[in-house]
């Protein structure tokens, strides 16, 4: 039995029970010509909540709180930036640029003041690293170990070739930022960069000025380690030797300042002399005047007011420097003998392991078959783990052997310079030579009085080498033009999301809601249907 629709006037002849019969099964074809019949509306509908969205959005995206960052990249130039190391070898870390002094000169030379609080400015100021060699780098390894058919062996290479390239880039790229949120709003954009500026420069100020970051960790000496003491004013002899040891740390000193970088190449600003030739003076100084001028003391009586005295401080100086001499000797006999322990058992496992080798074979050969971990393999394997650290270890024992070696050389020097004169000053008194104890001690003032003006100067020429190294202009260099980019609290890309879930909600709701009006009319058109036929039949 069929049931046909009209648009006309239902039949009278329809028989009512029709009418009244349970609803079939939901018909797909039926809710295609629903929709068909409903598309313009169904799309008028989207387009509307699409428009109504795309108002909302805009107006949230406006009326949404802002956040002004102004930034200015740089780079740090000094050598152990990367490592996080001042020239001086001294711990350098990126937070010294921004902390408490220099922030506060900074806000004081430009007058924040007038528009925010030295508290809130310093907690809107700070550094942040900006490598894009590194951002790259981290892109692509990633990208790769998103592979998810990658092996746990290729993903652990995978690590360790990123690490491996991590390490090769230079990390001392950053750039420092002012959050112009709140008060600092109302600071004028070329102020805001000027205040950046200057944080830079003052901390290049201070770091080079104060804490003297660019210096070589040399100790160099001061002119008054010549000044005499109680036993050089009442003893010539005393007088003259140590004022020649002392002359021989200077000439030391001058020799760790010159394996300093561009040592060889500096010049001081009045004279124009080199540390050659300073060291070249004092040495003059030390082998014309102080020698020479020993000797005469030495074979003149009547210079000398206490000969056992003078006889014991020699002795003293020669026991003194003859223990130096030994324990040194001790030193590079001790690191030499562990270097010949080390080689011994470093033989004695390279036999071991041969043997087990031999071992391994054998077993081979008897048995057919090899087991994939054998103890020779272990050996080997333990053997190669342990290569780079005992390579290092050898070269740590070979630098104090050489060290210790090259110390008894001046040590040895300064024994049989001791035994010479406590030998000469043992031989009879020669004749007198004419000189007074008054002259003598001239001479010995004259002589400390050049070689401390020759400290001066290699203390002027220590300052320059050290200001060669890095200048102060040259802590860091801008890599970029300041900016100013504008943040807000709602991104377009979030908002172009919330959009797209609007919609895809949208689609379903505005379909239901059409196949429910569908509903509705069809319910409808049924009641008035039946009503025309209650009015017939009545």
């Amino acid at each position: 039995m069929q049931t046909e629709y009209s648009t006309e006037r239902p039949s009278h002849h329809v028989d009512r029970e029709i009418l009244l019969e349970p609803e079939g099964p939901i018909s797909i074809s039926h809710f295609t010509h629903v929709l068909k019949s409903y598309r313009s509306v169904i799309l008028l509908s989207l387009a509307c909540v699409v428009l109504a969205y795309l108002i909302v959005a805009v107006a949230v995206y406006l009326f949404s709180p802002i956040q002004r960052v102004t930034s200015q990249p740089f780079r740090l130039d000094f050598e152990g930036a990367g490592k996080g190391e001042y020239p001086n070898r001294t711990k350098f870390n990126i937070a010294d640029i921004i902390n408490g002094p220099i922030l506060a000169r900074a806000w004081k030379d430009n007058r924040l003041g007038d528009f925010v609080g030295f508290g809130e400015f310093s907690r809107a100021v700070y550094v942040l690293e900006s490598n894009p060699q590194y951002d790259l780098l981290a892109a692509e390894y990633q990208s790769k170990l998103a592979d998810s058919r990658l092996s746990p062996i290729d993903r652990e290479r995978l690590q360790k070739e990123f690490e491996m390239k991590t390490a090769s880039i230079a990390k001392n790229e950053y750039s420092i930022n002012l959050d112009r949120r709140g008060s600092l709003h109302s600071i004028p954009e070329p102020l805001a960069r000027k205040v950046l500026l200057d944080v830079l420069n003052d901390w290049a100020d201070f770091a080079v000025n104060q804490q003297h970051v660019i210096a070589y960790q040399v100790s160099v000496l001061s002119p008054d380690v010549v000044k005499p003491s109680t036993i050089e004013q009442n003893d010539p002899v005393a007088a003259i030797e140590v004022l020649r040891a002392k002359t021989n740390r200077v000439i030391s000193n001058i020799n760790k300042i010159e394996q300093l970088p561009g040592a060889t190449l500096a010049r001081t600003a009045d004279d124009h002399q080199s540390l050659e030739e300073v060291k070249i003076r004092i040495d003059d100084i030390m082998r014309f005047r102080l020698e020479p001028l020993l000797a005469i003391v030495l074979h003149t009586p009547s210079l000398i007011p206490d000969r056992a005295g003078t006889i014991r401080f020699l002795e003293s100086q020669l026991a003194y420097d003859q223990r130096q001499l030994e324990a040194t000797q001790r030193l590079a006999d001790s690191a030499r003998d562990a270097m010949a322990v080390y080689e011994q058992r470093q033989s004695l496992e390279v036999t071991t392991t041969g043997e087990n080798a031999a071992k391994g074979e054998q077993a081979k050969a008897n048995e057919g078959v090899t087991p994939q971990l054998s103890d020779t393999f272990l050996d080997r394997l333990m053997s190669l783990a342990g290569r780079a650290n005992d390579a290092e270890y050898r070269q740590g024992l070979v630098d104090i052997y050489r060290k210790a070696l090259g110390e008894t050389i001046p040590l040895k020097q300064a024994v049989a310079y001791d035994t010479q004169v406590l030998e000469e000053f043992r031989k009879p008194a020669a004749a007198a030579t004419g000189l007074d104890r008054a002259a003598v001690q001239a001479q010995i003032d004259q002589t400390r009085s050049e070689v401390a003006q020759l400290i001066t100067k290699m203390n002027d020429l220590f300052q320059v080498v050290s200001r060669n190294m890095t200048p102060s202009t040259q802590l860091f260099t801008l890599t970029g033009p300041p900016s100013t980019r504008t943040l807000r609290t709602v991104s377009p890309q979030r908002l172009a999301l919330y959009g797209l879930l609007v919609l895809l909600l949208s689609i379903p709701a505005v379909i239901i809601v059409a196949l429910l009006h569908n509903r509705v009319r069809e319910e409808d058109a049924a009641g008035e249907y039946l009503r025309h036929e209650r009015a017939a039949a009545s």
